[in-house]
């Protein structure tokens, strides 16, 4: 995995008079922003770390006053900057599930032991993920991520191998 820090929201604007930012979680563990005691802000390259101090939920939305941003001038100033927390404190996930950092860029193999390409992205369609997998001189493959699809995955080898419907070229 190339970067130390998974993102977990985005501030997208100034909330009330006192100075809190509203974020959009880019995450599906809101209660992890009640566990926060700091957060790493960061735009264009830019890194700050801040202290919490206060959480709540307004409809989907966060609601977060952070230390040193008491009014809504100064807390304009984090607008559309990423937050993110160190990898290490992420979430661990059951058996079997993944984060989508974890899957993208993993090999994929037919059950063959055949190469075919690399995960390039992972759109959501409500019911399963779908795997886009690069491939060399071919036009991407729509993996679908189905128990009945994909056999195995092998972090530590950055390896998948998925039995590939035929017809799904």
């Amino acid at each position: 995995m190339s970067e130390d820090f998974l993102t977990v929201g985005l501030v997208v604007s100034v909330w009330g008079n006192r100075g809190e930012v509203k974020v959009l979680p880019l995450t599906d563990f809101l209660d992890r922003f009640y566990l926060l005691e700091n957060i790493i802000w960061e735009k264009d390259g830019y890194r700050i770390d801040l202290a919490v101090k206060s959480v709540r939920q307004h409809k989907k939305m966060i609601l977060l006053a952070l230390a040193g941003y008491d009014s809504p001038e100064e807390a304009k100033k984090l607008s559309q900057g990423y937050l993110k927390i160190p990898i290490e404190e992420r979430i661990k996930l059951p058996e079997g599930e993944y984060y989508h950092f974890e899957i993208i860029g993993m090999e994929v193999f037919d059950i063959n032991d055949k190469r075919v390409g690399v995960i390039d992205d992972i759109i959501q369609t409500g019911s399963n993920d779908v795997y886009v997998v690069r491939r060399e001189g071919e036009k991407d493959l729509l993996l679908p991520a189905l128990r009945s699809v994909v056999v195995s995955i092998d972090k530590d080898k950055n390896r998948l191998t998925a039995h590939i419907p035929e017809g799904l070229d």
